[in-house]
């Protein structure tokens, strides 16, 4: 059992080494949800490929492949905060050929990401873990949340979220550098 435990730990650790902050709860309600069409199509870099479909009226299925080409698969929302807008990933049941007891004490969680635009260049900005570290030092409760491993993953409610992006947005780099994406043909 404690080696299952530290598996499921270590999964949400690679997330955060990722760059990415791990939420046990979506950013989106239904009031928030919003759909651009704009972004359905197929986005590259030096590094991967995103391909967003339409899943349904207010959800996107995004493929994203990786330089070694090993490909991740997320359900994905939009979600407008204000002014700004989001991406909510989360990811699909992955083909893992453990047992279904090992997949039970797997974690999904969700990631957000800052969509600052789509055209000319898709610009994303994950939420950096650096930032929500730095501002929950400053202020513990800024936003519900556990440590596990030295890393932060995000505990609350998804009104609770957006309360807290809607006031930290502009924190020093909550949402970091915005990776240009080209449209691919």
């Amino acid at each position: 059992m404690k080696r299952l435990l530290f598996k499921t730990l270590g999964l949400i650790l690679v997330i955060s080494a990722m760059g990415c902050v791990p939420s046990l709860h979506q950013l989106y309600t239904e009031e928030t949800l919003t759909f651009d069409e704009a972004l359905i199509g197929t986005w590259s870099d030096d590094d991967s490929t995103w391909k967003f479909e339409k899943e349904s009226e207010k959800q996107y299925k995004l493929t994203m492949t990786d330089g070694e080409g090993k490909i991740g698969k997320f359900e994905t929302h939009l979600v407008q905060i204000g002014d700004h807008r989001y991406l909510d990933l989360y990811p699909l049941e992955p083909d893992l050929s453990e047992n279904d007891f090992y997949k039970g004490h797997l974690i999904p969680s969700h990631t957000f990401m800052q969509l600052r635009q789509i055209e000319p260049h898709l610009q994303l900005s994950p939420m950096g873990p650096g930032a929500i570290e730095n501002l929950l030092e400053e202020n513990p409760s800024a936003v519900k949340h556990e440590v596990v491993q030295n890393s932060i993953v995000l505990t609350a409610q998804p009104e609770q979220l957006q309360a807290f992006i809607k006031k930290y947005h502009a924190y020093e780099d909550l949402f970091g550098e915005a990776d240009d994406m080209d449209r691919v043909q």
